[in-house]
């Protein structure tokens, strides 16, 4: 259910836990693993690397660094993360960027908006969501309020930037392309 407080200009989703489907640890490393390479690359990659050591290798020189991010990044990175999945999974958005195979290193945060979704209906674009995740342990309203600024910031300077690096990026190799473009280009 989405709710918009009155005096925010953002929304608040409200999730009820259900504890009979509480993810294993091992599952939310998949998660992390798949937003920050792409499980297929790494399945991929540990195949070529056989020689070396195959996954353990991949282990190593790929997933250990990343636990040995500092802790803020890690929870920021975790709730990008968080929220991708819950874009696709229950609103049904398509994310042609994930945001996070773009960090070079394990401590570095990306400017810009977190997460650039689309909602499509039959090939046709009905929908841009800019999102901004903020994960916290307590409810804390004025964390989503400086969100919102964050948001309104990158609005006013780099949606421009933003999308067309969405747009050089799905060129040809998204089939969502021809329903994303004309938003894109008629936003520039």
């Amino acid at each position: 259910m989405r709710r918009n407080p009155s005096g925010f200009s953002f929304n608040v989703t409200n999730l009820q836990e259900n504890l009979g489907l509480v993810p294993a640890h091992a599952q939310l490393a998949l998660l992390m693993s798949e937003a920050y390479w792409g499980t297929d690359y790494l399945a991929a990659l540990a195949d070529r690397a056989g020689r070396y050591g195959g996954w353990e290798a991949v282990r190593e020189r790929f997933l250990q660094p990343r636990a040995w991010t500092r802790m803020a990044v890690r929870r920021g990175d975790f709730g990008e993360a968080i929220a991708a999945q819950y874009l696709k999974e229950v609103e049904q958005y398509h994310i042609p960027v994930p945001k996070l195979r773009f960090k070079m290193a394990a401590n570095q945060t990306l400017p810009g908006t977190d997460c650039i979704a689309f909602k499509l209906d039959n090939a046709r674009l009905v929908e841009a969501c800019y999102v901004e995740s903020k994960v916290r342990t307590s409810l804390d309203l004025s964390v989503a309020v400086a969100g919102t600024g964050q948001l309104r910031q990158d609005a006013d300077t780099t949606t421009l930037e933003s999308l067309t690096f969405v747009a050089r990026y799905i060129n040809g190799s998204d089939k969502n392309h021809a329903a994303i473009a004309p938003y894109v280009l008629s936003s520039s």
